[in-house]
């Protein structure tokens, strides 16, 4: 059995170990400080952007950090300080357009492809993964036409508009957009002269489209109502590519997507 000296030390062991319990429970270490890791799960995006626009354009903007990276792996990671942060991943045809402030189109360039989304990141923990959800944030808008207006061929197609890119939020800039094309052919619609824009996201019905000889225009179609009136939704979270057919003699304009068609009687603005 335990003498009387054991008997007299277990009261203070048990103080003691009492004591550091205490201790090591009221402790907490402090990782404020540390950086915390975050993992970019890109699977889902490789599916959704077509491959001539890889690789992948990392940015990541917040407090002190500004930073960008290029990638086309399926898994991105990296160690940052704990701060309000924001990522964006973009996929898009010409680079040079993106700004820490968005996307900026120059005033005779048309919208370039692009592919991309932005997340936010608000007091991260120790780790954050995001799965970036893509957005196609252009209307690849081919236009055909039957038959030609008076005036020489081959004719210029000039496209003006309100909308020059976006801002860092993805949400459309307002600034003048003006893009001019020569018809080619054969087109898309029987062998006939054809043009292509890529048009960025609209907030309404004011895009507009000439046809010129030289610096005559002789036509002008309001072909941002042709959109809005057929039902094109420029709030969609991918715009749909578009197709347009002029009938000179008909005096008709179609719109097509893989979905519908409509066929209207154009108005002659000049």
């Amino acid at each position: 059995m335990f003498s009387n000296r054991s008997k007299r030390l277990v009261p203070v062991l048990l103080s003691f170990i009492s004591f550091i319990s205490l201790i090591s429970c009221s402790v907490k270490e402090d990782r404020s400080g540390c950086p915390f890791v975050l993992t970019i799960d890109l699977r889902e995006a490789l599916k959704k952007a077509p491959s001539e626009l890889l690789p992948f354009r990392i940015s990541l903007y917040g407090g002190d950090i500004c930073t960008e990276v290029l990638t086309d792996s399926a898994f991105w990671q990296c160690s940052l300080p704990r701060d309000s942060l924001s990522v964006r991943v973009a996929a898009v045809e010409d680079s040079g357009a993106l700004t820490e402030g968005g996307l900026k189109i120059a005033e005779g360039n048309d919208c370039p492809s692009i592919y991309w989304s932005i997340d936010k990141i608000e007091s991260p923990g120790e780790s954050v993964t995001i799965v970036p959800h893509l957005k196609k944030d252009f209307c690849r808008l081919s236009v055909s036409f039957i038959g030609s207006p008076p005036g020489t061929l081959p004719y210029d197609v000039r496209f003006l508009g309100n909308i020059c890119g976006y801002d860092s939020s993805t949400i459309p800039s307002p600034g003048p957009f003006c893009f001019t094309c020569r018809e080619t052919g054969p087109g898309t619609s029987g062998g006939h002269a054809s043009c292509v824009v890529k048009l960025p996201r609209q907030k309404d019905g004011s895009l507009k489209m000439d046809i010129l000889s030289g610096d005559t225009i002789l036509r002008s179609f309001a072909i941002g109502h042709y959109m809005e009136s057929c039902g094109y939704d420029w709030t969609s979270e991918d715009l749909e590519d578009l197709e347009l057919e002029i009938n000179f003699a008909a005096t008709t304009i179609t719109l097509r997507t893989a979905a519908w068609t409509v066929v209207s009687y154009f108005e002659v603005m000049i």
